[in-house]
Formats: C-alpha cells, structure tokens, sequence
C-alpha cells in the first residue's frame, strides 16, 4: 500500500512451484531465498541464527538442497520464454548449477557476494 502496489500482488501460500506446474509459462522471473542449510549442520549455526529464525526457513533436508531440487525441477514450465530465476544457497554453488543445468535451464551464471562467495546463481528458460 505504502508504495501503491498492492492491487498488482498477490501473495500465496504454497510449496514453492507446485500450483503452477499446470499454468501455461508466464513468469518473466523467479527469486527465491529458500532453505538451504543441511538439517545435520543446524546446530552448529551461531546461536542468533539457530535460536531465532524458524527452523522451517534453514532446514534443506539431509544435503541443504531439497527446495533448490523442487523449484530448479518446475522453473522450466513455469518460467516464460526467457525468463530468469535468481537464488542459491552459501557453499553450493557446483551442485546447484548441476541442478539448474539438468532441469533444461540455459545460460547459467554464478555470481559472488559481497564476502566472495558464491552465493547467487542466474539462469534462464
């Protein structure tokens, strides 16, 4: 409202992609910031992290990956001709361009944070 976009956003509770998978391709780009923590290193995490976010938002299952498999699986019937998809998760940036690569996504570009690491990956439909 304070910015005079509401009436052009809908927001949505899903699990990421899924009600699209039957929608013709329409998004021009796709950002997402999902779990990506390996369940196994959550207690490991600085204690302003594991105590305080919902374990829902750094739990990515045995290998960190499991959201970045499910929305790298939908991106392409999803995205539009051309359309992008930006995210990635610290310290997977080979596995993630794998998966990106397998799901038929072209034009794969990893980039760096401003601490160096790998840490967004860009791909296209």
């Amino acid at each position: 409202r304070r910015h005079q976009v509401a009436e052009r956003i809908d927001f949505l509770l899903a699990d990421w992609l899924t009600p699209f998978r039957s929608a013709p391709p329409g998004f021009d780009l796709l950002v997402a910031n999902p779990p990506y923590i390996p369940s196994a290193v959550i207690a490991e995490l600085a204690p302003e992290v594991r105590d305080y976010e919902p374990r829902s938002a750094l739990d990515g299952d045995r290998d960190g990956l499991a959201a970045i498999r499910a929305i790298a699986a939908d991106a392409p019937r999803v995205l539009a001709p051309g359309g992008h998809l930006l995210g990635i998760g610290y310290d997977q940036a080979a596995a993630v361009e794998d998966l990106l690569g397998r799901a038929g996504l072209q034009d794969i570009r990893l980039r760096r944070d401003y601490a160096g690491h790998l840490r967004v990956a860009q791909a296209r439909a």
